[in-house]
């Protein structure tokens, strides 16, 4: 049986720290011997892993401490193949392969676009994206781009083989989404009778731009009654609260942070809006049609147009333009239900997209 290292800073609720532990369990499942290697085994997700998955802690408080521990569990467990899903962690994972001296596949997965027109990077940002591009042109054995937008850009930014690019979307388990979206939600703002709620949910991040989404929903409550709820937690939280105070918005936006299920808030709210300046592949965008919600997002940057299949199955509005999204997200509020988006996300299906997922590994 192969062994695989699923190497990861932690399982500290983001998206890519997701598809680790689903694919951690996926491989397990299906006969692979399977090390999830941590710099520091903290999380919510960790309660997710299942017991035929080797959990080891390299207790590390960041992941460029990890290196040399990480080359230790290297050379004495000699995985065939290593991978991660993070910048950071794949510049660690490949120092720590080339210095092992092990002979161990490296498999990389890019979670977000790599370039935006809405974001700078700093001279120390930039350095870290060239060695991370040299790295991965020089030592990863196969990329997984999660769209092709972001298997394009990668080919061009880092002038690798485009036959070493592989695109596969991220897998999400749509039968279980689908479940956990039936249980019951006792929150007030989802009792019958209540104004209709418009529901974010991501990092309290700059990336996720949530404030042009409150800028938006103030111009929406002028003209209807609604709510705005964001999950997710963050360093953004203190100036999305200043903003929120200072527009009077404090009873009708509320940010309850991380939840464990954010699927029953999905199938109850009106709409499911996405802010984002730029998304890799958004797996909360396909987590809200799984449960038929509405969809409103931003045509940023990264494979939001993709999942959307470019407006057929969401609306989708400029980057940044809040009179616009308030626009769009009056209309939806106001429409009638589309299961469009609850067929389409059939296709991210798990069994299928973690069949893509074992054949590279």
């Amino acid at each position: 049986m192969k062994k695989i290292c699923l190497f990861a800073p932690n399982l500290n609720g983001g998206g890519a720290e997701r598809i680790i532990s689903i694919l951690g369990n996926h491989l397990a499942n299906n006969g692979f011997v399977v090390d999830l290697v941590l710099a520091n085994a903290t999380g919510p997700y960790l309660e997710n892993i299942n017991e035929k998955v080797n959990v080891i802690d390299l207790s590390c408080k960041r992941v460029s401490l990890s290196i040399f521990k990480l080359i230790k569990y290297l050379r004495t467990h000699k995985p065939h193949t290593v991978f991660a899903s993070q910048m950071h962690a794949a510049r660690a994972l490949i120092f720590a392969v080339r210095l092992s001296g092990v002979n161990s596949k490296v498999i990389i997965r890019q979670p977000t676009m790599l370039v935006s027109p809405y974001e700078k990077r700093s001279v120390l940002g930039m350095l870290q994206l060239k060695l991370f591009l040299f790295l991965a042109r020089q030592y990863a054995d196969k990329i997984i781009a999660t769209s092709q937008a972001m298997a394009d850009e990668f080919v061009t930014l880092s002038k690798i083989q485009r036959n070493k690019v592989e695109v596969i979307y991220n897998p999400l388990p749509i039968a279980f989404i689908q479940e956990k979206s039936q249980e019951e939600l006792n929150h007030p703002w989802f009792a019958q009778g209540e104004p209709p709620v418009i529901l974010a949910v991501g990092r309290l991040e700059a990336v996720k731009n949530f404030i042009s989404l409150i800028r938006a929903f103030s111009l929406v409550i002028k003209n209807t009654e609604a709510r705005l709820m964001i999950l997710g937690e963050g360093a953004e939280r203190a100036a999305l609260e200043s903003l929120i105070a200072e527009l009077g918005l404090q009873d009708y936006v509320k940010m309850p942070g991380f939840v464990g299920n954010p699927y029953q808030y999905m199938r109850h709210a009106k709409v499911f809006v996405q802010s984002s300046i730029r998304e890799g592949f958004s797996n909360g965008l396909i987590e809200a049609m799984a449960c038929g919600t509405q969809i409103v997002a931003t045509d940023c940057v990264g494979g939001t147009a993709e999942i959307l299949g470019f407006g057929k199955f969401g609306h989708l509005v400029s980057v940044d333009d809040h009179e616009e999204m308030a626009k769009i997200l009056l209309l939806s509020l106001n429409s009638l239900a589309d299961n469009s988006p609850l067929i389409k996300a059939k296709d991210f299906d798990i069994t299928t997209v973690l069949d893509l997922y074992t054949e590279v590994l």
